[in-house]
């Protein structure tokens, strides 16, 4: 990847990159709990669960691509 290329889209170098994993994982393992005890729950209506679903998958994709732009060079 040339680093002479501004990201702002990326977070700085100054958070570790170990620190990056540990919370992709985390956002992830999240995701997954989160979606597995309410995407059945009918007692929920429907906004209430796409509106605790929906964020908790953005953070985790969010965090996805945070960490493969670490190491991968992405470009739109």
């Amino acid at each position: 990847m040339d680093h002479n290329i501004s990201r702002p889209d990326l977070l700085p170098l100054t958070v570790a990159s170990l620190l990056l994993w540990i919370m992709t994982v985390a956002g992830i393992i999240t995701w997954i709990i989160v979606h597995r005890k309410i995407v059945r729950k009918t007692s929920l209506r429907r906004e209430i669960r796409m509106g605790i679903l929906l964020p908790s998958g953005f953070v985790a994709s969010w965090l996805m691509m945070q960490l493969l732009g670490r190491y991968v060079f992405l470009a739109g």
